[in-house]
């Protein structure tokens, strides 16, 4: 038989692992509450740079709904250019960092007829890639990423074209679509957009039968992935 003193020894130091474990996670800000913003936001987007150290652009409700960005610096969460860079209030903000850790971010920039609008922070000041509301009109779920060259390629429902998938790149001067409007069959929703080795573009979205479709762009043409629509068993 195990000593008593033996097993309790066993189940202290037991405990001290777990409540050592329980501490990893550290808040980032003055509390557990970790709170970057002032007040309330939604549709949060998440990326790290290089040396792990989190960026965040989300909806501020405590500035007019509009899109802030904020970076944790090592010990401290700072603005990214002022609270709000966008016109007026927006939706879907979305996220990436290009090689050098500067931001860029996509949303739907309701102050410009709801459409598409995609921001870049140069190192001094927040400029627009290309204009505002680069889409044909209406959209939703925004999904952005960065070729190799920094250039944001971006995913969207577009409802002024049947609330379909459409996917759009910046070429250095000007936003050309990637193949047509509207590539998914029907309405499709919650697009998620990821670039392969080649900065070619592929695409997960709610498509027929509310069920997740993937498609891929191989040079020249939109081809799904599978070979059919809707690859879930049900929505």
């Amino acid at each position: 038989m195990i000593p008593f003193k033996t097993q309790l020894a066993a189940a202290v130091l037991a405990f001290a692992s777990l409540s050592l474990h329980a501490q990893n996670w550290i808040p980032l800000g003055p509390d557990d509450g970790n709170w970057p913003s002032p007040g309330a936001t939604n549709f949060t987007s998440l990326k790290l740079d290089l040396s792990g150290n989190p960026v965040v652009a989300y909806r501020d409700e405590a500035n007019g709904a509009k899109t802030t960005v904020q970076r944790w610096n090592g010990s401290a969460w700072v603005l990214v250019g002022p609270a709000g860079i966008s016109a007026g209030e927006a939706d879907y903000q979305s996220l990436a960092l290009d090689a050098s850790g500067n931001p860029v971010v996509a949303y739907r920039d309701n102050a410009n007829g709801y459409k598409t609008t995609v921001q870049r922070w140069n190192g001094s000041a927040w400029v627009l890639v290309g204009a505002a509301g680069i889409s044909a009109g209406f959209t939703n779920y925004q999904s952005l990423a960065l070729d190799a060259s920094g250039n944001p390629v971006v995913a969207y429902q577009d409802v002024a074209n049947g609330s379909k998938t459409t996917v759009q790149r910046w070429n250095g001067s000007a936003w050309v679509l990637v193949g047509a409007v509207g590539i998914s069959a029907g309405p499709a929703g919650a697009q998620s957009l990821a670039l392969d080795a080649a900065g070619d573009p592929v695409v997960a979205y709610l498509g027929v039968g509310s069920k997740t479709t993937v498609q891929r762009w191989n040079g020249s043409a939109w081809v799904l992935l599978g070979g059919t629509a809707g690859i879930s068993a049900g929505p």
